[in-house]
C-alpha cells in the first residue's frame, strides 16, 4: 500500500513561504506595537495635563514647577532633586518639584513613565544608582520619563502669551528618579536657560515624541519640528533662540550650545 507524504522540495517551499511571510509581517507587528506604546504615552500626558490644570486652578492660575539649586544639583551632594521624597524645607535634596505636586490630582505613578523608555543605566551616559529609583534606599521614590520646560515652570497662565503653543513637558527616552528640567536654568535665580536639546529627548516615537503644552493638551510632534520659540525662548543671547529649529546642528554646538533668555 502506497503512502502519500511531502517531498523534500515541497517541504522546503513551504518553509520558504513561511519565512517570507514572517519577514513581511514582523516589521508590521513591531510598528503596531510601537504605535500602541506611543498612544499609551500620549494618554499618560493627557492625564498629567488634566491633573496639571486642576493644580493650576487651585494655585492661583500658576503652573507647577521645580525649585532650583544651580543646574539642578545641590553643592556637595551626590543626588539630584528628589522625586517623591518627603518635602522638608531647608533640608538638601528634598526640593519642590512638578511631579510630586501634581501627583495628588493624578493619583497614579504609572502615568509618569512612558512604556517605551528604558533604565538610565542602559544608556552610555547613565550613572546609577542615583539616577534611577532605588526602593531600598528611598522607599517613596518613583521614576519618570518626562522633563519639565524650565522656562514655563511656575509661571502664571496669564503671563504666558500663548499657553497652547508653549511646551510644558517633553520626553526622555530613558527614565530617571529625578524631576529634571530641560531646558534648565543656568543658575539658581537667573532667567537664562540652556540644554534645549539633548540626545536623550524627543525621538523614540517614530522620530518624534509626545509633548504636553501649558494649556493641558498633548500631541505628538516630530523632533525636527521643534523650535526654541515653542519653549518660550527669545533672541537675547543667541539669534538661534527665536523661531529656529532646536535640532539645527549649527545652532546647537553640543547639548549646551545655545543659551537663551525667557520671552515672557
Amino acid at each position: 500500500m502506497s503512502r502519500r507524504a511531502f517531498t523534500l522540495i515541497e517541504l522546503l517551499v513551504v518553509i520558504a513561504i513561511i519565512a517570507i511571510l514572517a519577514a513581511i509581517l514582523f516589521p508590521v507587528f513591531a510598528q503596531a506595537r510601537a504605535k500602541a506604546r506611543q498612544t499609551s504615552c500620549l494618554s499618560n500626558l493627557k492625564q498629567i495635563g488634566t491633573g496639571l490644570m486642576m493644580y493650576t486652578q487651585d494655585y492661583d492660575e500658576t503652573l507647577a514647577g521645580n525649585d532650583f539649586a544651580g543646574n539642578g544639583y545641590v553643592a556637595g551632594q551626590g543626588r539630584n532633586l528628589g522625586f517623591m521624597e518627603p518635602l522638608v524645607p531647608g533640608v538638601p535634596v528634598t526640593f519642590r518639584n512638578w511631579a510630586r505636586d501634581v501627583q495628588p490630582y493624578i493619583k497614579n505613578f504609572g502615568v509618569l513613565q512612558c512604556p517605551s523608555t528604558t533604565p538610565r543605566s542602559t544608556f552610555s551616559g547613565g550613572n546609577p544608582p542615583f539616577n534611577e529609583c532605588n526602593k531600598g534606599l528611598f522607599p517613596t521614590c518613583q521614576n519618570t520619563s518626562y522633563a519639565l520646560n524650565g522656562i514655563a515652570e511656575s509661571r502664571s497662565i496669564a503671563a504666558i502669551p500663548a499657553p497652547a503653543d508653549i511646551i510644558y513637558l517633553e520626553e526622555f527616552s530613558i527614565f530617571t528618579r529625578t524631576a529634571q528640567a530641560r531646558p534648565q536654568r543656568t543658575g539658581a535665580t537667573t532667567t537664562v536657560f540652556n540644554q534645549f536639546n539633548h540626545i536623550l529627548y524627543n525621538s523614540h516615537h517614530n522620530e518624534g515624541s509626545n509633548l504636553l503644552y501649558c494649556d493641558g493638551h498633548a500631541k505628538w510632534s516630530k523632533k525636527v519640528a521643534l523650535t526654541f520659540a515653542m519653549f518660550g525662548a527669545d533672541r537675547t543671547y543667541s539669534a538661534a533662540c527665536a523661531g529656529r529649529l532646536v535640532t539645527n546642528p549649527a545652532d546647537m554646538g553640543g547639548n549646551n550650545g545655545v543659551v537663551c533668555s525667557a520671552a515672557f
